[in-house]
């Protein structure tokens, strides 16, 4: 889903050859020829360790700082007192997929903060 340094994933769906041809095909996706393919056309920060040359700029920059990084904060809602929210909120706006209007998303979210206090 979306490269790959992000996940990709195979269903079963029942049907041996479907399945077959899903491992291949991620076999194929994850290749080291492949995910260096990936890294020529679109430089950026990646799972593996890439034998290819980008030509970003900003890519070599960003991967000069990451290589000389030792300490990383990321995702600031791990640092936040009400580490639910992240979640709270995300889980609530699904329900729009749902058919949920936008008050009841609301009101959701309300109602779960409430739960937390």
């Amino acid at each position: 889903m979306g490269g790959g340094n992000e996940a990709y994933y195979v269903v079963d769906t029942g049907n041996p050859d479907e399945v077959a041809a899903s491992v291949l095909f991620l076999k194929y996706m994850t290749s080291e020829d492949v995910v260096n393919t990936f890294a020529e056309g679109y430089p950026s920060p990646l799972c593996v360790n890439i034998t290819t040359e980008a030509g970003n700029y900003l890519s070599k920059e960003a991967s000069a700082i990451i290589a000389e990084t030792e300490d990383v904060r990321g995702d600031i809602e791990n640092y936040d007192i009400a580490t639910h929210m992240i979640n709270t909120v995300r889980q609530a706006l699904q329900g729009i997929a749902m058919g949920n209007s936008v008050d009841e998303v609301g009101k959701t979210i309300v109602d779960l903060i409430a739960e937390y206090e």
